[in-house]
């Protein structure tokens, strides 16, 4: 899998840009790099559920509860690198508060989204990334707009491909056809 001097690297060279060493070069493209980087991870990885960025906790319940006069009885630590809750437990209604889940259940399990090692990253979504990068590189070093419409088309296209890629790690849930016809009846 790729690092992200590797994801940058990618993307610089498919826009005709030299390639880096680091992040942290103090050469144009490094810069460039260095700016948009962390962000446009994080926002690829915010735009859809990744199953590969998911995970599955019970949260500990802490010793300190909610305070100024807060409607929740109960604070929960989340865990590090934690993104957003895309699931929680029996649906039960809650509060992100800093670092801390607030709910009123003395227990509570989410799923969540967190933001994985860049070398964990499945081909087809550092592809993706890396095609995002591409078309910000465009704009920041070259200011080719025509260069810049083919590298959305292929991030596009490459985002379609990830998604579905995504989707198929998924089993889907049968749908009981028993309930279904017994509601026409």
């Amino acid at each position: 899998m790729a690092s992200k001097v590797e994801m940058c690297n990618t993307g610089l060279i498919l826009v005709g840009a030299d390639p880096i060493n680091a992040i942290t070069d103090s050469t144009r493209e490094g810069k460039v790099c260095a700016a948009v980087y962390d962000r446009t991870r994080n926002t690829l990885l915010a735009e859809h559920p990744w199953r590969f960025a998911h995970n599955q906790v019970a949260l500990a319940r802490l010793v300190d509860t909610p305070e100024f006069d807060s409607e929740y009885k109960y604070a929960f630590q989340l865990p590090p690198g934690f993104g957003r809750v895309t699931k929680i437990e029996n649906g039960i209604p809650f509060d992100i508060l800093g670092d801390k889940l607030l709910c009123n259940a003395t227990s509570v399990s989410i799923e969540y989204s967190f933001v994985p090692d860049e070398t964990k990253f499945p081909e087809w979504f550092a592809r993706f990334l890396e095609l995002r990068l591409a078309r910000l590189f465009t704009i920041g070093l070259t200011d080719d707009e025509a260069k810049e419409s083919k590298i959305e088309k292929q991030e596009r296209e490459a985002g379609v491909q990830a998604r579905n890629i995504n989707s198929q790690s998924v089993i889907n849930k049968s749908v009981d056809s028993a309930t279904l016809v017994d509601v026409r009846m």
